[in-house]
């Protein structure tokens, strides 16, 4: 049975038997070993997240002895940080074959997230909470793109500021035009 676990996880659906799950960038699939928590395959795996994003963890068969939750708490357990953690559905211990959500906000970038059995301690880990890259098409900052930034940039290219060195190549010139124009279609 275990070889044919390897041989499923190597085309990247991970079975337990009861349902399938197809791990991505934004979707978790989690098990229970009966010791700890198992994410994609992997026992008690790091996560790093990024703030803005949604992510699902679907539950495969968690036994309702290991509920999963989310929590501020570092080693979980005796539901210590039942509902501590903000933008997640539902924000309460899940077993069985439920997904949990959780779209990590900017202001949880740096702070402590967990995943972890609600009734035992140490049966998960640590989840990151990265900010997003910044978006070089938001010309003015102002976490929009608009047409504002196509004008705010028109004028600093126009004007030959240095800000309008968009390519970095430390010439202002029409590459810098057209990176920037290509940047601003693909948006953020």
């Amino acid at each position: 049975m275990k070889a044919l676990f390897s041989i499923v996880a190597l085309c990247g659906v991970v079975s337990t038997g009861l349902a399938q799950c197809t791990p991505s960038a934004t979707n978790f699939c989690i098990t229970h070993n009966g010791i700890a928590f198992v994410v994609d395959g992997n026992v008690q795996q790091v996560l790093t997240l990024t703030a803005g994003t949604t992510y699902t963890f679907k539950l495969n068969a968690v036994p309702a002895l290991h509920p999963f939750y989310l929590t501020n708490s570092p080693t979980g357990g005796l539901n210590v940080g039942v509902g501590s953690i903000a933008n997640v559905t539902p924000n309460t211990p899940q077993s069985g074959n439920v997904i949990v959500s959780f779209s990590p906000s900017l202001a949880q970038v740096g702070n402590a997230v967990y995943y972890h059995c609600a009734n035992h301690r140490n049966m998960g880990a640590r989840i990151n909470v990265i900010a997003p890259p910044p978006c070089p098409a938001d010309f003015n900052g102002d976490s929009v793109v608009d047409f504002f930034d196509y004008l705010d940039f028109v004028d600093t290219f126009s004007a030959n500021d240095p800000s309008a060195d968009f390519n970095q190549d430390s010439v202002i010139d029409f590459f810098d035009y057209l990176d920037f124009v290509d940047a601003f279609s693909l948006g953020c």
